[in-house]
């Protein structure tokens, strides 16, 4: 699984300003681009754990924080991600959408039977 860590804004712009709109949802830059995906990552990873199923799988993570300004050479930039792609037997990306002020949200506390 690979994602990124930033977003397109940079450090100290208005725009890197998130608002937790409840306990379960945050709004934000990249909170569906790719944020939500990397806490998808994270849970499935803890689902994963406590279902004993880890020890059976072969599961790669590789998070990047350079998506939107790449390092020179883009080559040796991508290299861990490329090279994790090509060893998974079924390479995935969780990027959700498209809009920056879009809502992620999960279920865990107040929803614990996914209603």
């Amino acid at each position: 699984m690979i994602g990124h860590l930033d977003t397109v804004f940079e450090t100290g712009s208005p725009n890197q300003e998130y608002v937790m709109l409840n306990y379960t949802i945050m709004k934000g830059p990249g909170v569906v681009d790719m944020k939500g995906g990397d806490v998808i990552v994270l849970y499935a990873m803890k689902a994963l754990k406590e279902a004993g199923k880890l020890e059976t799988l072969n599961v790669e993570i590789v998070f990047t924080g350079d998506e939107e300004k790449s390092g020179s050479p883009i080559k040796l930039s991508k290299q861990a991600l490329v090279e994790a792609a090509e060893r998974a037997e079924l390479p995935m990306v969780l990027k959700m959408g498209k809009a920056n002020t879009a809502q992620q949200w999960y279920q865990e506390e107040d929803h614990p039977d996914g209603s």
